[in-house]
């Protein structure tokens, strides 16, 4: 029996799905074997406790003696509603308020303003059993003195209007402390939409007591009408619905960035005295976030208002030199993309467009637009944001509505074609091989989204882009950087940097060829010094020349244009 624990592990549970009377039956027959002989038994029956959490948490109290921890099946009975569990864990020491890790995993990922941050996940067994809908057993704790409004640590993912399917918490503490994401049990519960558990609660208190209103902007997060109004009746003696929680957020702005909140629940809410205008004297409006999260219905709703800012709300933007049409551009473009299968892709994807087309007819020149805005890392345009990021098709809308491809910004004060030819081609400076092509450029979705990703991927996503833009007008080399440079110039002043004699070198080898024939081709012949012509030729050459030759001995050429194969650098490009 012992080698059952090589056989399963913790994660594949094969015990789980047997019913709790099954467990409790097997305990009871183990637990009768090791009377009759206590000490070899017991190490049998830890070996096999070993393949099973529900085995873990179910066999006690041998197990409690062993491991000196009762609070541990407290949690894990709590999680799963197993209330006869829960109650051998109280007679043997364990309590009901006390904190650990999730009774499925010790540690929780999610994503903050510098990178990935794996921390401990803590909470009591209410909050495990609240987030689970086990209202047994969140009933059986709070008749055993439970606290209501203890805060758990880093246990539920909710929406942030600061971060697109983000967290209900602030950006500045998550990225600071790691801090966090301290629910309550009625919180988890509405984050999780058990909506009987979150209305058990209430019903049992919840919401008295609370200075800060995070359930109702949490039920307005996560959509769940009903129960929005059923606790603002509750808190309304002492919250109005434009009483921010310490996000500096209302309720309106965390409907307005829920994915599952519709137009008719932020028209109850408007009718309940939210206000548009009033809700957001420090930040950004409802709208902005609507559309950086894509609720493009939402959005248009608000915009059908013919909102009218303060003087402290028009201050928000002044400071950020941009108009509302032209933040709502880049929210848009900033809003995450559903994948191309998704059932209501094409919808998105149409209301997108359509809310472009209807800023840029209010606002033509909000697509130019520049936002200093410190919250995205940008000081960029909506066209090079969305040229980063790849998306060919939102490039394409946005030059349709007349954005100009040789705008100059960011603090390399360039424009999107010195961006794409800084990030893109895989070179090196010829008189230097130890730097970059790149160096020091402010392209920040260039370096967390391109760079990480194959250099052939790169490559054959930037060259429609960059001919997209050519055709829209974009300069080759009438337009130059900080440093003097035109796109042109950074190309030819850099060698391929693949020396290996690999496949891999050949492909990028074939993107870079047509990204050069590109960029000379829409070049004004009296652009370069004829030393610089004749040397951008020569690449441009010898890497057509080393291209035919391996096409011609190389089967893995099937992989580009098949075997034998010699396609044509010199016409398309």
């Amino acid at each position: 029996m012992i080698g059952l624990q090589h056989t399963f592990t913790m994660d594949r549970d094969c015990f789980s799905y047997l019913p709790h009377e099954l467990h409790l039956t097997i305990y009871q027959h183990l637990l009768d074997i090791t009377r009759i002989d206590r000490e070899d038994r017991t190490s049998t029956l830890l070996a096999l406790a070993q393949t099973s959490r529900h085995i873990r948490a179910t066999y006690e109290p041998i197990l409690f003696r062993q491991d000196g921890n009762p609070d541990r099946a407290m949690r894990w009975g709590a999680y799963h509603g197993l209330i006869p569990l829960m109650e051998k864990a109280l007679t043997h020491g364990a309590s009901v308020k006390a904190e650990g890790p999730h009774p499925l995993g010790p540690e929780y990922t999610f994503p903050t303003k510098t990178g990935i941050f794996t921390g401990p996940a803590k909470g009591s067994p209410l909050h495990f059993a609240a987030m689970n809908g086990q209202n047994d057993a969140v009933d059986w704790l709070l008749d055993h003195g439970a606290s209501l409004h203890e805060p758990s640590k880093n246990l539920c993912k909710c929406v942030d209007p600061q971060i697109p399917q983000g967290f209900l918490t602030d950006l500045g503490r998550i990225s600071q402390n790691h801090g966090s994401l301290n629910h309550d049990a009625l919180s988890l519960a509405l984050c999780h939409h058990h909506s009987s558990t979150a209305q058990l609660l209430i019903d049992r208190g919840a919401v008295e007591g609370n200075a800060e209103p995070v359930a109702l902007h949490t039920a307005a997060a996560t959509g769940q009408h009903n129960l929005f109004f059923e606790i603002l009746r509750h808190v309304g003696r002492h919250a109005s619905l434009d009483t921010p929680i310490e996000s500096r957020f209302t309720s309106l702005h965390y409907a307005a960035c829920s994915p599952v909140a519709s137009p008719a629940f932020i028209q109850n809410m408007l009718k309940a005295g939210a206000h548009v205008i009033e809700s957001a004297p420090r930040t950004d409006l409802p709208v902005f976030y609507a559309a950086l999260n894509g609720s493009w219905a939402v959005a248009t709703m608000f915009l059908d208002m013919d909102l009218e800012m303060t003087e402290s709300q028009a201050q928000v933007y002044r400071a950020a030199g941009i108009t509302l049409e032209g933040a709502l551009v880049h929210a848009a473009v900033f809003a995450p993309e559903p994948p191309n299968d998704s059932p209501t892709s094409s919808e998105w994807f149409d209301g997108r467009k359509q809310f472009l087309a209807r800023l840029a007819r209010q606002d033509p020149n909000c697509v130019n637009s520049v936002y200093r805005n410190p919250h995205w890392y940008t000081n960029d345009t909506p066209l090079k944001r969305a040229a980063a990021k790849g998306h060919l098709e939102l490039v394409r809308i946005l030059l349709d509505l007349g954005a100009d491809p040789n705008v100059t910004a960011g603090a390399c004060s360039e424009t999107v074609l010195h961006a794409l030819t800084r990030c893109n081609l895989p070179v090196y400076p010829d008189d230097n091989p130890s730097r970059l092509s790149h160096p020091s450029f402010d392209f920040y979705t260039c370096q967390i989204e391109n760079i990480a990703s194959p250099i052939e991927k790169r490559l054959a996503a930037s060259t429609p882009i960059i001919i997209a833009l050519l055709e829209h007008g974009a300069s080759v080399d009438g337009v130059k950087d900080r440093d003097g440079k035109t796109p042109l110039d950074l190309v030819v002043r850099y060698q391929v940097a693949e020396r290996a004699d690999t496949a891999k070198k050949y492909i990028v080898l074939f993107e870079a060829v047509k990204l050069l024939r590109v960029l000379l081709k829409h070049a004004n012949p009296g652009c370069l010094q004829e030393e610089q012509r004749r040397r951008a030729k020569t690449t441009v050459k010898r890497m057509e020349l080393e291209l035919e030759g391996w096409w011609c001995f190389t089967p893995r050429a099937r992989g580009i244009g098949g075997f034998g194969h010699i396609p044509s650098f010199t016409s398309g490009y």
